[in-house]
């Protein structure tokens, strides 16, 4: 998804009324886009105890991430 220029002026707009730093406000809402991906990848206590026998930890990690 991209994000188009009146939305890109939408938030400029808006971090300007709230007496925001529009570089803080865009670092905050990569940095949760980033939260987000993990929290998507990563597999659960459940998913990962139930793994392949012998394997890492990082191995369940990243065949929970190609399976998603």
């Amino acid at each position: 998804m991209k994000v188009t220029s009146s939305e890109t002026k939408e938030i400029d707009r808006i971090a300007q009324q709230l007496g925001l730093d529009i570089t803080v406000l865009r670092n905050e809402i990569l940095w949760s886009l980033g939260e987000v991906r993990i929290d998507r990848v990563t597999p659960t206590y459940e998913q990962a105890k139930g793994g392949p026998k012998g394997k890492t930890s990082i191995i369940i990690v990243f065949v929970h991430a190609y399976e998603f």
